[in-house]
């Protein structure tokens, strides 16, 4: 596989990091459709619209989704993730009322480090953040269900990804990288490497 695919890219930090390439991942990266800062309401909605359906919604074909394979720091405690939303106790509720009351761009920059979760963050001559270009969430599956957890990160893709794709009335553009990148990109350079090796002979 080429080293400069992003899946590539990924695999080495995976193994950099972990020593394995058995855990599998979703990768999700959010900017404004209009170029405009992601710390907006309707933004961080559309985010969390996004997030929740992830972790509640989306099944495989056997009816499993994130909360049957996600990383759990200990077998009873709750799935692991973290992102930007965090500070809103991932409520559409708590997003709003940060909105109506000035207070949302505050309560983000509350969360730290803010470059991890996201990107291309501006400041004014006070150091008081400004705006963003991009949000990043990332979801991991623990490593005892890294082979189970591929069709679900199919799921993801085709549920998540294509339907907001298709959906024109959406101000997030969306952009995915997971475990199935490298999956597909191994089985399609394999796939043309058989076709031309199969005329070669």
């Amino acid at each position: 596989v080429p080293t400069s695919v992003s899946a590539t890219k990924r695999r080495n930090i995976l193994i950099e990091n972990y020593g394995s390439l058995d855990i599998g991942y979703v990768d999700i990266l959010l900017t404004s459709k209009d170029g405009g800062s992601v710390f907006r309401e309707a933004i961080l909605l559309e985010a969390l619209e996004i997030h929740q359906k992830l972790t509640t919604e989306v099944k495989d074909k056997n009816g499993h989704g994130f909360q049957d394979y996600c990383n759990r720091p200990t077998p009873s405690t709750d799935c692991f993730f973290d992102n930007i939303l965090s500070v809103f106790d991932y409520d559409e509720n708590v997003i709003q009322a940060s909105a109506l009351n000035g207070t949302l761009i505050s309560t983000i920059e509350s969360k730290k480090p803010l470059k991890i979760y996201a990107f291309g963050s501006e400041y004014d001559n006070n150091s008081s953040l400004v705006r963003a270009d991009a949000l990043f969430f990332s979801y991991d599956t623990g490593a005892e269900y890294y082979e189970a957890s591929v069709e679900f990160i199919g799921s993801v893709l085709n549920d998540i990804y294509w339907e907001a794709k298709k959906d024109g009335t959406r101000q997030t553009e969306i952009f995915i990288s997971s475990s199935r990148s490298l999956d597909d990109e191994v089985n399609r350079l394999l796939g043309n490497d058989s076709f031309l090796f199969a005329i070669s002979i």
